[in-house]
C-alpha cells in the first residue's frame, strides 16, 4: 500500500495489522506433535477491550499489557501435556483467532524439540496485484478481510494460504 501511496505523491504511513491464526493450524500441529511438554499463553490486552474476563482484570489491575503463564511437563521422557481434546486446552485457545492471545508450543519429536509460535505464523490469503491504484488496492484488501471474518463466522476454521 505505502508504494502505491508513495507514486501518487500522497504522504505514506504505518499500516498496523495484527496477524492471527486459526486454531486450525494449532490442531494440525498437534497430531503431527503429539508428545507436547511445554504449552506458553501470552494473553494482551488491547485498548479498548470489551472482554473482562479475570487475565485481564488482573493486567488493568497491575497496569500490565501483557500476561504470559507457562505449562510444562515432567522432565521424564515419553510424558505429554494433556493438550488433545481437553476442554481446558481449549478454553485456553480463546482470544488466539481475535489476537488477543499468542501460544508457544514444544514438542519432543524423537531426540528433537520442535516448536510452533503463533509470531511466527499467521492465516493469510493473496489479494490481486492493484498497481498504483490506491483505492482498488483499499478495495482488495477490504474485501480479502470480509471473505476471511464470513469464513471463521460461518465456522470453517480452516486457513487461507
Amino acid at each position: 500500500m505505502n508504494a502505491a501511496v508513495g507514486k501518487l505523491g500522497l504522504m505514506p504511513t504505518e499500516w498496523e495489522v495484527d496477524l492471527v491464526l486459526g486454531v486450525a493450524r494449532v490442531e494440525v500441529w498437534l497430531e503431527q506433535h503429539p508428545i507436547v511438554t511445554k504449552f506458553t499463553r501470552i494473553i494482551r490486552l488491547h485498548n479498548p477491550t470489551i472482554k473482562l474476563d479475570r487475565d485481564r482484570e488482573e493486567m488493568r489491575a497491575l497496569a500490565a499489557r501483557t500476561k504470559t503463564e507457562t505449562f510444562t511437563t515432567a522432565p521424564s521422557r515419553g510424558k505429554s501435556l494433556s493438550v488433545r481434546d481437553n476442554p481446558e486446552f481449549e478454553r485456553g485457545l480463546e482470544g488466539l483467532d481475535t489476537g488477543d492471545l499468542d501460544i508457544e508450543l514444544e514438542a519432543r519429536q524423537g531426540r528433537s524439540k520442535v516448536t510452533f509460535s503463533t509470531r511466527r505464523l499467521a492465516d493469510r490469503t493473496w489479494i490481486p496485484d492493484y498497481g498504483n491504484d490506491l483505492e482498488e488496492g483499499m478495495e482488495a484488501v477490504l474485501r480479502a478481510l470480509q471473505d476471511y471474518v464470513a469464513e471463521r463466522e460461518g465456522g470453517d476454521q480452516g486457513t487461507m494460504l
